[in-house]
């Protein structure tokens, strides 16, 4: 039994959730192997014992959050809650596994659209600010040019930048995954650096700093 899975998800008020069957991905594993070690593997048909897979929308006061879950796992809405169960009874090591994935996914989805997530970054720095000039981020990093960050695409409608100081940028929104791997993007530009820590970080990140060479 998974400890997380079995869990229901209580929906609070305003979050609807609703559930539809897609067919499952085909297509080989394996199509093109990336290294030599790959090469004697052959490739492997998908197989699909456990039916269509679920597409699961969650919408709230602030926005709507959509996932598709592995095929072996069943959810359905009873009332104010999400229930997850696996088709194969929670005997097999894939069923196992996705029960307690589907359930946190569903949980997160549910507390996004409700109370949103938000993750903050700072800019560490002489002379290191940013700007938010027509929807992107221009940013002073310490080189000759300025280096520009913007919202791609797919995270458009999504994921809201705001820049409360010049060395503040707050990025929020209901998808956690999207929010986050946009802070990451943003803390791509410039990595702190061991022996000083500039650069940007998340809010309240420790750096663990090196000790420089001394003649």
């Amino acid at each position: 039994m998974s400890r997380i899975g079995q869990q229901p998800v209580k929906l609070p008020e305003g979050a609807r959730v609703t559930v539809e069957s897609v067919p499952p991905p085909t297509g080989d594993l394996l199509k093109y192997p990336m290294t030599p070690r790959l090469w004697k593997i052959k490739p492997r048909k998908l197989e699909h014992d456990f039916g269509e897979c679920a597409l699961v929308h969650v919408a709230g006061p602030r926005g709507t959050v959509s996932t598709k879950l592995h095929s072996v796992v069943q959810v359905r809405v009873e009332g104010d809650q999400v229930v997850v169960s696996p088709l194969c009874g929670g005997t097999s090591k894939c069923g196992m596994t996705m029960w307690g994935t589907a359930r946190a996914l569903i949980a997160n989805m549910v507390r996004g659209v409700t109370r949103g997530y938000t993750r903050e970054l700072e800019f560490v720095g002489v002379g290191f600010r940013t700007a938010l000039e027509k929807g992107r981020l221009v940013c002073r990093l310490g080189v000759s040019h300025d280096v520009i960050y913007e919202l791609p695409a797919r995270f458009a409608g999504t994921v809201t930048l705001a820049v409360p100081s010049q060395t503040q940028v707050v990025v929020s929104g209901p998808d956690k995954q999207a929010v986050h791997e946009v802070a990451a993007q943003i803390r791509d530009l410039k990595r702190p650096e061991p022996y000083k820590g500039k650069g940007i970080r998340y809010a309240g990140e420790v750096i663990k700093l090196k000790t420089g060479k001394k003649k």
